[in-house]
């Protein structure tokens, strides 16, 4: 796990000092080394040494790079990578999990390692087989940058469902690519703009990364999948980013049942390639099904294992016993930290620089406690992140096709028209596709409509609800792909930025590549999420979502602790929004940034905040996207 920055400047040299100063605004992310490269468009010539850099000079691109030395610890795993005629260079951030079959098919060409990092077999596998294979067996989190002079192109590429970040600027004159969008700042002529068209969208779903655009004008992600090519170009040509895919989520076997023994060898394997690693391997436990499997199968390969762990003092929000039960029962050494509503508001402002957009999941506070206590033990950390979206654990799978989809539809007319809450979990909307795309707003509509006049709900959901109607072959196939493509990419950021801000590699091993080709290929979707009765509604709810899994987990914790209710990684908001500091930070802070923006009602905005009734994810929806406008 790394990062790494650049630019392309065609039309001017830009000198190394910048360069440097990109990269040092993400030191975090590896503090072990650090490495320079660059080429002069002009000059034609061999890529520039990290001594000239240093030293002082002018070129047309570069590249920076921080490591983390997590595989090969020695000096050989140093990046900038380059091949042994010094015509291809290469920086990743990342881990790659199936590198002894990529290194057996390297050394069967006759290839010669001179070290063991994962850095040198994608390097192998680019020149022996090249790019169609590379991006064909990659198995792992990776962002890549090569750059081939022979070929004269840049090659990016980003891992299967967007684990790890790639960012670009691009305007008329150059190109910045960089693993945090932070390192921009350093470059003449960036200029941070909001992009207006992203957000009603932001607002309503508190979610900025979808198909890889962001909120700033000029700035993308690299969507997950994707890779692009650049030409070595002269001042004539134009850079244009055009990514292409290179690969698409698998399709369900739709005439398998689930097995799970299969189910629990193919975590068991998952879990086994992604705690290969030189350094210690934690575990992130929050007592919940997917992180307490994880932490149960790492502890049979590691007898030592340590587990980190976010506790609260409020009852309705901590699971202290249940990490207590898991921890107790792996025989882990566990590491627990104490939150408290006061450190919520302390931290918003550092995590919200650290995540280069404002906080979409108020737990991400709690994630950047976890890997700042982590640090001081170790640097590699597993998650539970992604097995919702794999195996369809979120209450809206349920909610969405209970009954058939007629009775479903039935049961969201009653909703409709009586307005009872609990018929209301169904949904309300009479189309499917439009109503499950509902069950994933963070924010009310008539909220944001009050606080921002000319908010457009058809543009909000627009380009989701296109995304959910084009997934699968079927509704019930097609929210496994929307969520894995709309939910998931913010959590991934996530758990990114708030673990590198601490200098920690977190994995997960849900979301291996090998894994999802895996589960999809041996389960069909509907043994996922199938109904059981119970006299109780949650227990409907919990037992009837990601079936499998659960099964699995009551084998190892027992029926008490796998089918209580879905807790979440939630803070309490109500209280936290409701203290004299929130208020304080609101109108010096938020209230200000936001009247900045011409779009904002000021008026409403104090109205909808000093308001007893407002709900406070509304309200945390605009504190945090002002607290991020006030930092710019």
């Amino acid at each position: 796990m790394c990062g790494f920055v650049g630019f392309i400047s065609p039309k001017k040299l830009i000198h190394s000092s910048i360069l440097i100063k990109m990269n040092e605004r993400i030191i975090h992310r590896g503090r072990d080394d650090f490495g320079y490269t660059g080429i002069n468009y002009e000059k034609k010539s061999d890529f520039l040494s990290q001594e000239e850099i240093l030293k002082g000079t002018e070129f047309s691109a570069g590249i920076g790079f921080r490591r983390l030395s997590i595989r090969d610890l020695s000096k050989k795993g140093h990046q900038p990578m380059f091949s042994f005629d010094k015509n291809i260079c290469l920086v990743f951030n990342g881990e790659i999990y199936n590198t002894e079959f990529l290194r057996k098919i390297a050394e069967s060409k006759g290839y010669s390692f001179s070290s063991n990092s994962d850095t040198e077999i994608i390097l192998a596998i680019y020149l022996l087989m090249g790019l169609d294979y590379l991006l064909s067996f990659l198995d792992g989190m990776y962002a890549i940058c090569i750059v081939d002079l022979i070929k004269e192109k840049f090659i990016f590429i980003r891992d299967h469902v967007g684990i790890k970040p790639l960012y670009f600027y691009l305007n008329n004159n150059f190109l910045l690519f960089s693993s945090e969008t932070k390192s921009f700042n350093e470059f003449p002529g960036y200029l941070f703009e909001i992009e207006r068209n992203n957000l009603d969208e932001f607002l309503l779903f508190r979610n900025d990364t979808l198909e890889g655009s962001t909120l700033q004008k000029n700035i993308f992600l690299l969507p997950p999948g994707n890779y692009v090519e650049l030409p070595i170009t002269n001042r004539d040509q134009s850079l244009i980013l055009e990514p292409k895919i290179y690969y698409e989520l698998p399709k369900w076997e739709y005439h398998k049942k689930a097995n799970y023994k299969d189910i629990s060898d193919n975590i068991s394997i998952s879990v086994r390639n992604q705690m290969l690693a030189d350094v210690p391997v934690g575990c992130q436990l929050s007592g919940g099904t997917d992180s307490s499997l994880i932490s149960h199968i790492a502890s049979k390969i590691n007898n030592d294992l340590k587990t980190f762990s976010i506790i609260f003092k409020e009852n309705d929000f901590s699971e202290e016993k249940y990490i207590d039960y898991v921890s107790n029962k792996i025989k882990s050494k566990q590491y627990k930290n104490l939150i408290l509503s006061d450190d919520f508001l302390e931290l918003i402002e550092r995590v919200t620089y650290h995540l280069d957009h404002p906080i979409c999941h108020p737990s991400s506070i709690g994630v950047w406690t976890l890997a700042e206590n982590a640090s001081q033990y170790l640097k590699v950390l597993l998650s539970g992140e992604g097995a919702d979206e794999v195996f369809g654990g979120y209450g809206r799978f349920f909610f969405s096709h209970f009954g058939g989809p007629q009775f479903n539809r039935f049961l969201r007319y009653l909703a409709r028209k009586t307005q009872n809450q609990k018929l209301k979990l169904f949904g309300v909307y009479p189309d499917p596709y439009i109503n499950y795309v509902s069950n994933t707003f963070q924010t009310n509509p008539f909220f944001i409509k009050e606080v921002m006049p000319d908010f457009s709900f058809e543009s909000a959901i627009s380009r989701r609800l296109n995304i959910l109607k084009s997934c699968g072959d079927n509704f019930r196939d097609s929210i496994f792909d929307y969520e894995i493509k709309t939910y998931l990419p913010a959590l991934l950021i996530r758990q990114d930025k708030m673990s590198m801000a601490h200098s920690i590699e977190n994995r997960v091993p849900f979301l291996g590549r090998e894994f999802i080709n895996k589960i999809r290929s041996s389960t069909h979707y509907k043994y996922m999420n199938k109904t059981f009765f119970h006299f109780k509604r949650q227990q409907i709810v919990t037992r009837s979502t990601k079936a499998p899994l659960k099964k699995y987990c009551s084998e190892i914790f027992g029926d008490k602790f796998t089918y209580r209710p879905k807790f979440g990684f939630g803070f309490p908001l109500e209280s936290i929004l409701s203290t004299t500091k929130a208020n304080e930070m609101f109108h010096d802070l938020v209230l200000p940034a936001l009247s900045s923006y011409s779009i904002f009602d000021s008026n409403n905005l104090k109205r909808q905040w000093n308001s007893s009734l407002t709900n406070k994810e509304d309200l945390f929806s605009i504190f945090s996207l002002g607290i991020w406008l006030n930092n710019q």
